[in-house]
This record gives C-alpha cells, structure tokens and sequence, in this order.
C-alpha cells in the first residue's frame, strides 16, 4: 500500500496520517490471523515508518499546562516555599521531568544539559508561582505561602482560574444565595 494519497483541496498529494496507516495494518490480520502488510514509500521516509509501525508511539507529558493546579495540591498548608524549591519537589519524579531529556523541543526546553534543565524548570516555576500570585492562591515574595484560596482550590480541587473568579465576585454584598445560583449559571453558560 502507498503512503500517500490526492488531497483535492490542497491539490496535491498528502501523506496519510500514522494512526491512519496503524489501522490499516491492524485490519490485515482480522481476515485469517496472519496476513502481510506491505508499505510503499519513499526512501528517507522508511526509517520514520519503521519507528512507528514496529516500534510505540512516544508518550509526552503535559503537566506543564496545568502546573498551577498541580502545585497548589502538593503545597502542604501552613509552610512556606522557596520558589525553586517548590517546582523541584513538584517536578521532581514527574513523567514530564524523566523525559524532558528525550524531547526537549517538546517540553520548550533550549537543551539537553543540566543547567539548561535547570533553567527552564526555573522560569517555568517562578512564572507559575508568578500567576498565583496574581489568582491570590498563594502569597509572599522570596517566599511563598499558600492563601485561603489556594487552600480552598487544593482541598476541593477546584482550578485555581476558578477561585479566582469566585473571588472576583464574590464580595459581602453579593453573599446572598440568588446572587451566587445566577453567578454560577452565568458561568455554565460561558
């Protein structure tokens, strides 16, 4: 089978998609449970198909979109935290910290080396710290404490974006509960 087909919007021919091509392969043993699955392509185009067909799709992290959240759950209560400290004990034995080093390009990483690691673990955690801040789920400058909020936000693993909102609304003037049913509703909506 080839490799490619006529893309008639782009008007060229296109490469089918991996998991298009894993499904083909995969079919071919459902007729007599041995069958042969032949792929014709282009020659600098086999070793990536080799990868793929014989070998396991490589699995990333993606911690990194929702390390907020992930912070304020492991940040015990009542201790402070140096900033470096905190995203080290977070990332520490993550998936995401085990392969940064196999695919640093994935991860924003501009290297493979110690210090490279280092530096983009970093800035990764003082921008996290950094956007907590400004949610009011944690506080402190050199260093950091958990707020009411983010107490709240760990407890009942609720987004910290999500505390910040109820935050923002709620005040002692809308403390009534038609005010917070027609809050919620609006954020339903949204």
């Amino acid at each position: 089978m080839g490799t490619q087909y006529y893309d008639g919007l782009e008007n060229a021919q296109a490469n089918y998609p991996i998991t298009d091509l894993l499904q083909m392969a995969g079919n071919v043993s459902h007729v007599d449970n041995c069958g042969k699955f032949v792929v014709l392509c282009h020659a600098p185009r086999e070793e990536y198909y080799k990868t793929f067909l014989c070998g396991s799709f490589p699995i990333e992290s993606v911690i990194q979109h929702f390390l907020h959240d992930s912070l304020l759950g492991q940040l015990e209560p009542h201790r402070t935290y140096y900033k470096e400290n905190a995203i080290v004990d977070c990332l520490g034995n993550t998936f995401m910290y085990k392969h940064v080093k196999k695919n640093p390009s994935y991860y924003d990483c501009q290297g493979v080396s110690y210090t490279d690691m280092s530096v983009h673990l970093s800035e990764l955690g003082n921008d996290t710290v950094t956007d907590l801040q400004a949610k009011n789920c944690v506080g402190g400058i050199d260093r950091f404490f958990t707020t009411e909020l983010g107490k709240m936000a760990s407890k009942f693993c609720i987004s910290y974006k999500t505390m910040a909102s109820f935050s923002a609304f709620l005040t002692p003037a809308t403390t009534n509960f038609k005010d917070l049913l027609k809050y919620f509703i609006q954020c339903i909506r949204v």
